[in-house]
């Protein structure tokens, strides 16, 4: 099941330095979500279109996003 922009957003803390969702995309089917994220102090300079697996809870969501921003795959610099 899709989850939500604060359910994923909550996992990924929040605190001013923590990464950000800045917006939720349209999902392409029904596997996958896309976010907008910022990196904030974890992950300087770095803001980008990340894909997540729908189905996964918000903390795995939250997990692969993180892993995006440490430059591994699903992801573009946007």
């Amino acid at each position: 099941m899709a989850q939500t922009a604060a359910a994923v957003q909550a996992q990924l803390g929040t605190k001013p330095t923590d990464p950000t969702i800045v917006a939720e995309l349209a999902p392409y089917g029904s596997t996958k979500q896309y976010w907008v994220v910022r990196g904030g102090v974890a992950y300087p300079g770095k803001s980008m279109m990340v894909d997540t697996t729908a189905a996964n809870s918000a903390a795995n969501q939250a997990t692969e996003i993180t892993t995006a921003l440490t430059g591994a795959a699903n992801s573009d610099p946007y």
